[in-house]
């Protein structure tokens, strides 16, 4: 059975709501709750300037009339494109809970291909270059983190998401994120 309801968009178009306004919401807690709002003002500067190009991404509605306000955003391992991963898990958890999954939204992102070293330099899917195997804490590649991250929060700003009934997952590299 497809479960897939999609609606392709990026930040480009408008948002669609999937949870409530946060200047409504009092108590807003969570990873968000301590971003300075300088840090949300400057995001908001850089795509409205273009320093910052938006992620791609696609929302998959809930399988059921009733949803329950709540979003799943599912982050691809390295070098899957189309986060083609994130799409199967997601059929896989309606596979095993439907009950629980079918209410819910799913926000499924892909990032841009970027050289990556290990790889000897050939583009590859990924949030965040990988320079050595041995030690993969060496040399991090914070620009590309920290770029992938802000082009998260833009996405959960986008569309209002409520961050108590927000889950964020991934796999492998989108699990680091």
């Amino acid at each position: 059975m497809n479960h897939f309801h999609n609606i392709p968009t990026n930040s480009s178009q408008q948002p669609v709501k999937l949870g409530q306004e946060w200047h409504n919401n009092a108590e807003l807690s969570g990873p968000l709750a301590v971003i300075p709002s300088v840090m949300l003002f400057n995001l908001y500067l850089e795509y409205q300037d273009g320093t910052l190009k938006p992620l791609e991404y696609k929302i998959l509605l809930p399988a059921v009339i009733n949803p329950n306000n709540w979003t799943c955003i599912v982050l691809h391992g390295l070098g899957d494109y189309h986060a083609s991963d994130s799409f199967r898990l997601r059929e896989a958890l309606l596979g095993l809970r439907p009950g629980l999954f079918e209410p819910m939204s799913f926000i499924i992102p892909s990032t841009d291909p970027l050289p990556v070293t290990v790889f000897g330099g050939q583009l590859w899917s990924t949030w965040f270059d990988i320079r050595n195997w041995t030690d993969i804490h060496r040399d991090k590649d914070i620009v590309h983190m920290k770029t992938n991250v802000r082009r998260l929060i833009h996405i959960i700003y986008h569309h209002h998401l409520n961050m108590n009934r927000t889950i964020i997952a991934g796999f492998s590299q989108g699990l680091g994120i």
